[in-house]
């Protein structure tokens, strides 16, 4: 036990400098999310649950609920999410042996300012138990490449709890396995076959996890009672074959790096610091090319070419209507790959190469400082954009409440009908455009949550009209004629129910 113990603090000890920066990162991007109850639609109907688990395939959450309690505490999941994050960060540095204390700290750096983050913390009441599932697709490739057979297997029982959790976590896995193979070619420390040999029984072992997953997925369905929604379903469809769905990954990738795609770098001065970032990076690659085997300078250029796959490797199964910033979490994984070209060192007798060396370590050392300070910003836009649509709605609201409370009709046997799906605030603030890509930062209200925050927020705890009372009155000519809020007559008393037309259905 004892020795357990001091294994685990000099494993702590050896990575205090990007534990303590990782620490800085997150108080300086997130802390004002941690201290507040910043809300979107779904935190505000999800506000003591995990959101949809077993029918979107996520039986991971549900079992979750018995280790983090089903409250979207920002606080203390915020402190919890941070930390497993860190490790993650950690484990990762750890899996390419990056020997440079600072290059860990920058990379840990980004893994906590990164916007899929950011966007994690916006959806609260899943944020600890997603940041399990990324801790988990990083020790599934720790284990994995460990010497001893039976961690392998514990590797699949990772892979496929990560699965149950979050599914787009795949990515991570995948692109951190990908780019372990590289590592492997570019060290020349094991024999090309034996590399590839290694690279087959890693797929081998991830097979076997998503069939475990669908098993558990389906005898967790029967007992639940439930189908897999829309979102859990959403496939491309059957036409669209594979070289489409691997074209798209690619495209969507450089639309990424060149267009505010998805919300991940949203700022251009960011997105014009990564492509010098992997400019340079490629001039070092090359470098270190050179100087490798006939099987290396093979495989390397392959390799490489597979990484942008890897990364949005979700566009070969999902629907780009399912696709957002959550889902491509895996994009950070491109700071580790900068941070492994960086950190490994070659000789070369020309001054003039060395330099070229040198400098190309310092450059992609320097973008990765400033990626980090550029999303520091960005998570900080969230979260100031969020704080003032919150006050906007609590007014919006408010003043709809009080409109109710004044509508001839209402009395203690009435029912409230919160319908359509338009309303004042979703134009608002369009100085935060640059964010908005951002999954969680569109709007506040959404008309199935909207009751919610009338009830939670507001404080007003009126009886609901049941769907087939909604749908009756949706029907009727005297709802179709009433003008929608918040002109007179948008709110009305139709039979015993109180109608607030915010739009249509």
């Amino acid at each position: 036990m004892k020795e357990s113990i001091t294994y685990g603090y000099n494993k702590i000890k050896n990575y205090k400098i990007p534990i303590i920066v990782g620490f800085i990162v997150a108080l300086l991007a997130h802390t004002f999310m941690f201290a507040n109850k910043l809300i979107n639609h779904d935190d505000i109907y999800y506000l003591f649950g995990k959101g949809a688990t077993v029918s979107s395939g996520r039986w991971g959450l549900e079992l979750l609920s018995s280790v983090f309690p089903d409250f979207s505490l920002p606080w203390i999941n915020g402190i919890i999410s941070t930390c497993l994050m860190i490790t993650s960060a950690c484990v990762a540095c750890s899996i390419f042996k990056i020997k440079n204390k600072w290059l860990q700290a920058l990379v840990v750096g980004n893994f906590i300012a990164f916007p899929s983050l950011t966007a994690t913390y916006i959806y609260m009441f899943t944020a600890s138990s997603y940041a399990v599932a990324f801790l988990l697709s990083v020790i599934a490739v720790k284990l994995f490449i460990s010497e001893k057979w039976w961690h392998k297997i514990i590797s699949a029982v990772c892979m496929m709890f990560m699965f149950g959790i979050y599914q787009a976590y795949i990515s991570i896995t995948a692109t951190l396995f990908l780019l372990y193979v590289i590592q492997q070619f570019i060290k020349e420390e094991k024999k090309p076959a034996k590399i590839i040999i290694n690279a087959f029984m890693f797929l081998g072992v991830m097979i076997v996890a998503l069939i475990g997953y669908y098993v558990i997925s389906l005898l967790a369905q029967k007992l639940f009672n439930v189908e897999l929604n829309s979102y859990a379903t959403g496939a491309l469809s059957a036409t669209t074959s594979i070289m489409e769905r691997v074209k798209l990954a690619y495209k969507e990738f450089k639309q990424i790096l060149t267009t505010n795609a998805y919300g991940i770098i949203p700022f251009k001065f960011s997105r014009l610091i990564h492509i010098v970032c992997i400019g340079v990076a490629a001039i070092k690659l090359f470098l270190i090319w050179c100087k490798k085997n006939v099987w290396a300078k093979i495989f390397l250029p392959v390799l490489f070419l597979l990484l942008p796959l890897s990364i949005n490797c979700m566009f070969l199964a999902s629907s780009t209507s399912t696709i957002h910033t959550l889902v491509l979490h895996g994009f950070c994984m491109t700071y580790l790959v900068f941070a492994v070209i960086v950190d490994e060192d070659i000789e070369y007798k020309s001054k003039i190469i060395s330099l070229v060396k040198k400098c190309s370590n310092k450059i992609v050392s320097l973008a990765l400082c400033l990626i980090v300070i550029a999303n520091i910003y960005v998570a900080n836009e969230v979260y100031l954009c969020l704080h003032l649509k919150y006050e906007n709605a609590f007014a919006y609201y408010t003043s709809v409440v009080t409109t109710i409370k004044n509508t001839p009709g209402f009395d203690e046997n009435s029912k409230l009908a919160l319908i359509g799906n338009k309303n004042n605030l979703e134009h608002q603030h369009n100085e935060f455009h640059e964010i908005r890509r951002i999954i969680g930062t569109f709007d506040i209200t959404h008309v199935y949550s909207n009751y919610e925050f009338v009830q939670r927020y507001i404080g007003f705890d009126m009886p609901k009209a049941s769907n087939e009372e909604i749908n009756r009155i949706v029907a009727s000519e005297e709802y179709k004629n009433m003008p929608e809020y918040p002109y007179y007559g948008s709110v009305k008393a139709i039979d015993d129910i109180i109608v607030v037309k915010f739009g249509n259905q």
